[in-house]
């Protein structure tokens, strides 16, 4: 593997930009390919792949209309595993208060341009908006599956950690795709080929709240997008100190079996 140093002279100045780079990486613009895979959370994971750097001097230019970058949770993103503020009695009851989903939040990135002129993607990082302890009261449940088919290109996080870094990881493929190595940037978005970034961020200790701060160069001019759900920021959330359950939903819907809280992210449906 090749480590690469990069440099942008963007018109109007310089713009200075280090990345990491991998000898073979994927093709700048380079649609990706459809693929099947299974998305849940994934505590005490060990990401595998790239950090994605910044900008030295991340720009301060608007986003021109012609060019879109919106961030959603992903049509993946496992809701399985949900935090509920009430007692297991309260919750055989049929009672359903505060629920709120626990584990990995899943985030689409997507960029397009409907202009002539590509879109040089430079780096992004992770902004924590809101830090709070987990719960001392309430009760975790696995009631829900998870899953799905996504064609992404996948990146994974930290939130534990401080400044949490991005990681830009490889796709395994499928049947019929051989995937690609982690993306690299600067990352080329060509016009009417929208790009999706899958962004994983784990948290084991905390309800947080998070945004994403994408940096960009579109005509030469350099700037800075902040994706945080308007203005509520993306939702992270772990409860690892509460009884845990599962609900298999086969004959009772208000049944409770007694769980470790690791137990319910191994298992998937």
């Amino acid at each position: 593997m090749a480590a690469a140093v990069v440099l942008l002279v963007a018109a109007g100045g310089a713009y200075a930009v280090y990345g990491e780079g991998l000898a073979g990486s994927a093709r700048a613009g380079a649609s990706p390919s459809a693929k099947e895979k299974v998305s849940g959370p994934s505590v005490g994971r060990t990401p595998s792949g790239l950090p994605v750097t910044r900008p030295l001097h991340p720009g301060s230019a608007t986003l021109p209309p012609s060019v879109h970058i919106q961030a959603d949770y992903s049509s993946s993103s496992c809701a399985g595993v949900k935090y509920y503020a009430e007692t297991a009695d309260e919750y055989r009851r049929g009672q359903r208060k505060a629920a709120k989903r626990l584990g990995d939040s899943v985030i689409d990135i997507t960029t397009q341009t409907s202009s002539r002129e590509a879109v040089l993607l430079m780096g992004m990082r992770v902004l924590v908006l809101e830090r709070k302890a987990p719960p001392r009261s309430g009760i975790v449940v696995q009631d829900g599956q998870c899953g799905g088919a996504e064609s992404v290109r996948p990146f994974w996080t930290d939130l534990d950690k401080p400044d949490a870094p991005i990681i830009a990881e490889a796709d395994p493929g499928g049947p019929g795709d051989k995937g690609h190595p982690p993306v690299t940037f600067p990352f080329k978005v060509s016009p009417n080929d929208p790009e999706v970034f899958e962004l994983t961020s784990s948290d084991t200790t905390c309800f947080c709240t998070y945004a994403v701060e994408i940096d960009w160069v579109v005509a030469g001019k350099a700037g800075k997008t902040i994706l945080d759900n308007g203005g509520l920021g993306f939702w992270a959330g772990a409860a690892p100190q509460l009884p845990a359950y599962r609900n298999a939903y086969s004959t009772d819907p208000n049944e409770l079996i007694p769980a470790k809280y690791g137990q319910l992210f191994a298992s998937k449906a």
